[in-house]
């Protein structure tokens, strides 16, 4: 019986171990989808001041580069202006 209960205890062990790091992946991922939603978001409030693709409708990524960049050609942001600078950083990815 002693040997049995050690390899049962032995087996909790490894499983409790196993539960432990699967329960930190969970938060971890937690986590991530959190900041992800989180920039979805931003990206959707920001798509939403952009004028529509008149091909393919609202939140348009390829018509939101060319349009901030067609605006920024035609007006350069002002060093103060930094929400102009960051939408453009924002939308190419620089």
């Amino acid at each position: 019986m002693g040997i049995l209960l050690d390899i049962v205890e032995s087996v909790e062990r490894k499983h409790a171990d196993e539960i432990e790091v699967l329960e930190n992946r969970i938060k971890e991922l937690e986590t991530e989808l959190t900041l992800t939603e989180e920039l979805l978001e931003r990206q959707h409030r920001l798509m939403d001041v952009i004028p529509e693709c008149p091909a393919h409708g609202n939140r348009c990524i390829p018509h939101a580069i060319e349009w901030v960049t067609k605006i920024t050609r035609e007006r350069p942001p002002a060093s103060g202006d930094l929400l102009m600078s960051n939408t453009v950083r924002y939308l190419c990815g620089c």
